[in-house]
């Protein structure tokens, strides 16, 4: 996900002034906030602002040029520095809401998160149909588990805007902490509508079909999800996901090819041998499935669900196939 800092970066370097936000925010449902932070930033605009031809004031280009100091220093991940040149901005120009943006998400990354919402809040006040700051301010209150001002925010967001992917995402991610999956994956359905080829997308839409007990919707997304990614780079999160939606649904093989790849791709654990000695044995191979438990006890002599299973896996003669009783 890319951070803040780097998208403005970019959108200076193409000419874009910073006075309004883009729709493209991303949301990290259980991700703590720090460099990744998940703001949209800044499309052209200043369209309403009374300085937008002829000179623009020394309040304002000192808050310019204070938030510009203050994304270097962000970039550098000296934060307590960026503060400070925040404080400095936002009281110089107290109706910069990027200014407020920024010094939210530099109170966020100490711990702030109360006087950041404030800023935030600010923001919103100054820019009332910023749809971006509003999803923002209803991802902190989720980080925060308020749920309850995030469906605010998710709703308002909504409201303004409701082709904002970001808002269903968040809204979609708020009932499935409330521990209502089907409103969820409603909310999810409809972000991907919007935004269709969006790995985070995919992958939580995945799992709530996963925790729905609908194994084959589940792969059909998880493999729409591994399109998204060049050839040979699919994470193996994924990987180990499609494999546990294979073994729900009881294909057993193919289950067993994806556990062999996690473990040839990653470093060795006892749990990843383990899934595949049980993808194994389910598909008939048994002397394959002995290997991978006696390499998971190998890792962690002490995995407990990997003893047992050798202990209950039939004897194989030296070809590896199981000896009749």
């Amino acid at each position: 996900m890319q951070n803040s800092v780097a998208i403005l970066r970019e959108r200076q370097r193409s000419g874009a002034l910073r006075c309004t936000f883009s729709r493209d925010v991303k949301i990290a449902s259980r991700a703590s906030v720090g460099l990744s932070v998940l703001l949209v930033i800044l499309l052209a605009g200043c369209n309403g602002w009374p300085w937008r031809e002829g000179a623009v004031p020394d309040s304002v280009a000192t808050c310019r040029e204070l938030s510009q100091q203050a994304l270097a220093n962000m970039e550098s991940q000296r934060w307590l520095e960026a503060e400070g040149l925040l404080d400095r901005a936002v009281e110089a120009c107290p109706i910069d809401p990027d200014a407020r943006l920024y010094y939210a998400e530099t109170l966020l990354h100490r711990g702030a998160t109360n006087d950041a919402l404030t800023q935030l809040e600010e923001a919103i006040r100054l820019t009332p149909n910023d749809t971006a700051l509003v999803i923002r301010a209803g991802e902190i209150c989720y980080q925060i588990q308020d749920y309850q001002q995030a469906r605010g925010w998710a709703t308002e967001a909504i409201n303004l805007d409701p082709s904002a992917a970001d808002a269903w995402r968040l809204s979609g991610s708020i009932y499935r902490e409330e521990g209502n999956p089907q409103r969820a994956l409603a909310d999810y359905q409809r972000a991907l509508g919007y935004r269709p080829e969006d790995p985070e997308l995919l992958e939580a839409v995945a799992d709530v079909y996963m925790a729905l007990g609908r194994p084959g919707r589940a792969l059909m997304h998880l493999q729409n999800l591994s399109e998204t990614y060049v050839s040979g780079e699919v994470p193996t999160e994924v990987i180990a996901r499609k494999a546990d939606a294979l073994t729900a649904l009881g294909r057993y093989r193919e289950a067993a090819f994806y556990y062999r790849a996690i473990c040839q791709q990653i470093e060795p654990s006892a749990e990843g041998y383990y899934r595949l000695a049980q993808a194994e044995l389910r598909a008939g191979e048994v002397g394959e499935a002995r290997i991978a438990t006696e390499m998971a006890i190998q890792v962690n002599p002490g995995h407990a669900l990997s003893t047992q299973l050798l202990a209950q896996l039939p004897p194989t003669s030296a070809a590896g196939i199981a000896k009749p009783e």
